[in-house]
């Protein structure tokens, strides 16, 4: 018997901020892309740290998406913390 493998592929765009499972040792858990294709670059918004990485890889890392026309401007930290309820810290987001 075959399993439904029907999960559905993350649409992703330049300028959209991702939160990932883990943070970055700067402790954001943000990101914002800035390249696409079959490799992807992510910025870190704690730190500014680029990393180029697979498709297929970041798309187990992603634990929620927030597209660019909803998340902040380029240069806004403040509003990406405030779109994921982070607070200060570096965008580390705190327990309720």
């Amino acid at each position: 018997m075959q399993k439904n493998m029907s999960k559905a592929i993350p649409r992703l765009e330049l300028g959209d901020v991702l939160k990932l499972k883990k943070p970055h040792p700067c402790g954001s858990y943000l990101w914002e892309i800035t390249r696409t294709g079959a490799d992807i670059r992510i910025k870190c918004l704690g730190c500014g740290h680029q990393v180029l990485m697979p498709r297929v890889k970041l798309e187990k890392k992603i634990r929620e998406i927030t597209p660019y026309s909803e998340s902040a401007l380029p240069g806004s930290d403040e509003a990406v913390k405030e779109t994921f309820k982070g607070g200060a810290g570096g965008g580390v987001p705190r327990k309720p």
